[in-house]
């Protein structure tokens, strides 16, 4: 299964578009997102 790299905003906040599911990643907080794509 192929996996995409996160889009990095910045240094503290990361959005992984994959194909299952989107993923909002918060440093410090962790993940803050995680729904059906």
């Amino acid at each position: 299964m192929a996996r995409t790299n996160p889009l990095a905003i910045g240094r503290d906040l990361a959005i992984d578009l994959g194909t299952a599911n989107t993923l909002i990643y918060a440093r410090g907080q962790g993940v803050g997102l995680n729904e059906p794509s």
